[in-house]
């Protein structure tokens, strides 16, 4: 089966426009955020779905992005994250399948 990465993008008001984002423990997905704005930091603070547990993005001009690695969390897991920048904090989730 082929591997499908995910793509959440952050928006300018530091929404995401994939709140509940589903990646495939089985086939190693990845995630990548990505903004025209920022800068941002992506945390997951209790369950970790990723080998990293905080990413950044710096103040992205024509946009920027930032790869997740292997996923590390358990299957049917959902692992809140938090995104802050300079329009506040949003808190979606990555649910591991």
């Amino acid at each position: 089966m082929e591997k499908a990465d995910k793509e959440i993008r952050i928006l300018a008001d530091g929404n995401v426009d994939l709140d509940n984002c589903p990646v495939s423990k089985a086939h190693n997905d990845k995630v990548r955020w990505v903004s025209d704005t920022g800068p941002w930091t992506i945390k997951f603070e209790k369950e970790q779905a990723f080998d990293d547990k905080e990413f950044h993005i710096d103040d992205a001009k024509g946009g920027k992005s930032k790869w997740s690695r292997n996923v590390v969390g358990t299957v049917g897991q959902t692992c809140k994250y938090t995104v802050s920048g300079p329009a506040g904090t949003v808190d979606p989730n990555i649910i591991i399948r």
